[in-house]
């Protein structure tokens, strides 16, 4: 999920199923949203990660 910098949800999951063991890549196409700066959060086996991602012009 990705949130803008208020909290306001602004994108969906990009991946919501069972994971096979090893490295996987995923593109996110934030072409559509404003410039800003916005939150991810990446939830494994329990374990939540988050982070942010700056949107340049």
């Amino acid at each position: 999920m990705f949130y803008d910098i208020t909290g306001k949800q602004v994108g969906q999951s990009i991946v919501n199923k069972t994971q096979s063991k090893g490295k996987h890549e995923f593109i996110f196409d934030g072409s559509l949203l404003p410039t800003g700066i916005y939150v991810y959060k990446l939830a494994v086996d329990g374990i939540i990660n988050s982070g942010k991602i700056i949107k340049a012009k």
